[in-house]
């Protein structure tokens, strides 16, 4: 599969918009990084969604998603299932840490 790591919406977010406070840090990132990275289409509509009600802001996304930089990667049904059953267990302490609550999960799929 191409692509060589995982970008989630919130990287994606401070690399387009300047004032965000992890912008520099995640352009950085983003520069050393072997092109295109991975990401599902869940992400990309959570990009379109958060990306701001401005023209400009769209524009900016738009560009970033087909500059070739992001390959989509397909999240099969048994990846999904194996998600639900990780967060509904009974009794079991929720897996995902606080600071990742909210997050979009991608998971690649196998070469």
């Amino acid at each position: 599969m191409p692509g060589n790591a995982l970008i989630d919406t919130g990287a994606i977010l401070a690399i387009l918009e300047g004032t965000d406070r992890w912008h520099q840090i995640c352009v950085d990132a983003f520069q050393q990084l072997c092109l295109p990275l991975v990401t599902s289409e869940a992400v990309r509509a959570e990009l379109f969604n958060l990306a701001g009600d401005s023209r400009p802001e769209m524009e900016a996304a738009w560009e970033f998603v087909r500059s070739g930089a992001l390959v989509v990667a397909p999240i099969e049904d048994v990846e999904l299932l194996q998600e639900r059953s990780a967060h509904f267990r009974p009794n079991v302490r929720n897996p995902v840490p606080d600071y990742f609550q909210g997050s979009c999960f991608t998971t690649p799929a196998p070469s």
